[in-house]
């Protein structure tokens, strides 16, 4: 966990909690990435993809890995939710 978390901020500059590495798809996903995919149909490709939620818990939207976090896409988003 320590080797990712020292790879994202080398390479990615991250600012953000890095947790543990889990399962996201197959049998082994992590229940919410399994929730998602069902309830959603919104499966990550590729590492870094972003899921934002309402203050209530509520799936809102998501962007693909190339979707930098600090995105207008992204920020216009939160910005209606608050």
């Amino acid at each position: 966990d320590e080797d990712v978390k020292e790879f994202c901020l080398v390479n990615y500059n991250t600012k953000f909690i890095i947790s543990e590495i889990i399962s996201v798809k197959g049998a082994a996903a992590h229940p919410i990435y399994n929730w998602l995919s069902k309830t959603h149909r919104k499966t990550p490709k590729w590492n870094f993809y972003k899921y934002l939620f309402d203050g209530e818990g509520n799936f809102v939207e998501s962007w693909p890995s190339l979707t930098k976090p600090d995105s207008k896409k992204i920020t216009d988003q939160i910005d209606r939710l608050i």
